[in-house]
């Protein structure tokens, strides 16, 4: 078993040293990602946070939805000074 593991090994490292920890692809996943979900396994965030989160999220949402059903009000677009 431990030779099938390190021929898989050498078979990825072959592709570049980091390429185990560091892939470029939609699906793969940053170690400090990795240890940051670590970190909020062992140590949840409050409640408090959590509603917090929430409810800027919900701002932003509800911020969203009102220039979606209204507009963008021309007095908020920005005018071109030069030609």
């Amino acid at each position: 078993m431990a030779g099938d593991a390190l021929s898989w090994f050498a078979i990825d490292y072959a592709d570049g040293p980091h390429h185990l920890i560091c892939r470029k692809g939609a699906n793969d996943m940053n170690v400090s990602w990795l240890l940051r979900m670590s970190l909020w396994a062992r140590n949840p965030p409050s409640a408090a946070r959590v509603k917090f989160v929430f409810g800027i999220v919900a701002i932003c949402l509800v911020l969203f939805g009102i220039e979606k059903l209204f507009g963008w009000p021309d007095w908020m677009t920005p005018n071109r000074l030069r030609p």
